[in-house]
């Protein structure tokens, strides 16, 4: 028959070994996580990367009234990179 002590000593052992495997579930999830939010973020700024000389462009041909730096309106600037690829076919 086992003592009070050794059945807590061998609960322990085992509990210790739970929370090391939880630890690295979670750091395992974190991995994961941090490496989607990269994925994401290559997945949105990539293209913007891509389409600044376009942007550049945009916005020379269509300066601010008030002469300011702006970000063009997506549509917009899209649709005039769809014009400019069917008018030059």
């Amino acid at each position: 028959m086992k003592t009070k002590q050794q059945i807590l000593e061998k609960h322990y052992k085992n509990y210790k070994k739970r929370i090391a495997y939880d630890e690295n579930v979670l750091e395992a999830m974190e991995e994961y996580a941090e490496q989607q939010c990269d994925v994401i973020y290559e997945l949105y700024s990539k293209p913007t990367e891509k389409l600044k000389p376009l942007e550049d462009l945009y916005r020379k041909e269509n300066p601010d009234p008030q002469g300011k730096f702006y970000l063009p309106d997506t549509t917009k600037f899209y649709e005039w990179i769809v014009s400019k690829i069917i008018d030059k076919k």
